[in-house]
Parts: structure tokens; C-alpha cells; sequence
């Protein structure tokens, strides 16, 4: 699997929109943890994991397209059947964000 980028340009495009949606993931997260029914925020959530996975996807980082796709999903899966997600569902999925953070700074400290 692939966990770095090469190209210190490409790199540092990646960096740049992979901050921008972590930041978004992180607030939607902790909205949806003290409102559980927040339905703005879900989507909040939805957009910004489907479009990390798509740039993680593009420079072939693999294990943090994965990541970002099972958050988007479970979010997703969530809306779709108009339920809203618990708690422990948040704390898990803060937890593949923390995971997708860890790999953006590993890539960070590489420039």
C-alpha cells in the first residue's frame, strides 16, 4: 500500500486540502457527539470524508483513502435510514480520523 507521495508539489496540494477536511471531519464530529441528530452536520461529515477519500484516493494513499471511506460510509448509512449515530459510533470513527491525522503528519514531517 502506498503512504507517501513523492512529488513535493503534489504533496503539499494533498497537505493543504487533507487539513481542510480533517478540520471539517473533526467539527462535524463534535457536533454529532452533543447532537446526535444533528442532520447538518452528518453531511458536514459525509462531504468532507467522501472528498478526502477521493484526493487520498488520486495520490494512492491507500490506507487513508480506507479510512475516510468507512467514516463516510458510516455516516452515510446513518442518514440514509434517518437514524441518528450514537455516541460510541462517533468516538469510534474520531478514532479512523486520529489514524488518518497520524499518516497526513507522517507526511508532513517528510517535506
Amino acid at each position: 500500500m502506498a503512504n507517501s507521495i513523492e512529488d513535493p508539489e503534489i504533496r503539499a496540494i494533498f497537505l493543504e486540502a487533507a487539513e481542510f477536511q480533517i478540520q471539517a471531519l473533526k467539527k462535524g464530529l463534535s457536533r454529532i457527539y452533543q447532537q446526535p441528530q444533528d442532520r447538518e452536520a452528518a453531511e458536514a461529515v459525509h462531504v468532507a470524508a467522501h472528498t478526502l477519500k477521493g484526493d487520498a484516493s488520486f495520490v494512492q494513499l491507500t490506507d487513508i483513502e480506507q479510512r475516510a471511506k468507512e467514516i463516510d460510509h458510516a455516516v452515510r448509512a446513518a442518514t440514509n435510514s434517518q437514524a441518528s449515530i450514537s455516541q460510541i459510533q462517533v468516538i469510534d470513527l474520531a478514532r479512523k480520523l486520529d489514524a488518518i491525522l497520524e499518516q497526513v503528519v507522517s507526511l508532513q514531517n517528510r517535506t
